[in-house]
């Protein structure tokens, strides 16, 4: 297991890169975003990020539902200083540190975002990360799960070594179907995408068993209103729609030149 002072320090080395990732857009970010406002039936009222880095997608989620309470979670205390200072507010907040039993007991989230981040969870203390899953979800809650299929980790072990961080595990479908049975969730979906190659990436979305489902036959043009209607509402309420805005906000917040 990765000592938890590296993955630390690799990840408060990598603030550049996230603001990079924020101001050009991220394909991965962006797929996610897809897979998440595809598969939701309603909108969440509590929000947890793990993993959230410099809050990005944190504030996608806001800026999206804007009386959703927001947290966003990091093991990286840079990302987190930089997080609060472009987007926390009342209902957008950020806290350092891992998921562990402590850190948010008592609190229970509709939804819960792990961006690139599951296959960081060594296997080692997967089980006990899954149980505090479980213990955070609400009794309608979902996840969303996307992650490097293990074939593009292999890929990038043996041509791209130096883009493998502290801890990359393999996610799969089994692993996918245990975290399920752990939070007593339903797999709604589990697809492998194509970010920048066929299969490179995958997308997980697990929920809740709906205690009232009918069986009523949905209009089949009624989830792609329902994306137009969500992407119509993020551009509407979004000042950071290009990326001169987003450029300029991070000089103002941040007080670069």
């Amino acid at each position: 297991m990765a000592d938890r002072q590296n993955v630390e320090a690799y990840y408060d080395e990598h603030i550049t890169g996230k603001l990079t990732g924020f101001y050009d857009g991220n394909p991965r970010a962006e797929m996610g975003w897809k897979t998440l406002t595809s598969n939701l039936l309603s909108a969440p009222q509590t929000i947890l990020e793990i993993g959230c880095g410099i809050g990005d997608f944190c504030y996608k989620m806001h800026t999206c539902w804007p009386e959703a309470m927001v947290t966003g979670l990091d093991i990286s205390p840079k990302s987190i200083e930089v997080a609060n200072k472009l987007f926390s507010n009342n209902h957008l907040k950020f806290v350092t540190g891992i998921l562990d039993e402590k850190v948010f007991a008592g609190q229970k989230f509709d939804l819960i975002v792990l961006m690139d981040v599951y296959e960081h969870i060594s296997n080692e203390i997967r089980p006990s990360f899954d149980k505090v899953l479980a213990d955070l979800l609400s009794g309608q809650g979902a996840i969303l799960l996307t992650f490097p299929t293990p074939r593009h980790l292999d890929y990038l072990k043996k041509n791209v070594p130096e883009e493998i961080q502290p801890v990359d595990e393999d996610i799969n479908v089994h692993t996918i179907s245990s975290l399920a049975n752990t939070t007593a969730t339903d797999v709604i979906l589990y697809q492998e995408m194509e970010i920048w190659s066929r299969g490179d990436y995958a997308h997980a979305f697990l929920r809740k068993p709906e205690k009232d489902w009918k069986a009523v036959p949905t209009p089949p043009t009624g989830a792609k209103r329902i994306a137009r209607a969500l992407k119509k509402l993020v551009r509407n309420n979004n000042l950071l729609s290009t990326r001169k805005n987003r450029v300029n906000f991070v000089k103002k917040k941040l007080g670069k030149n």
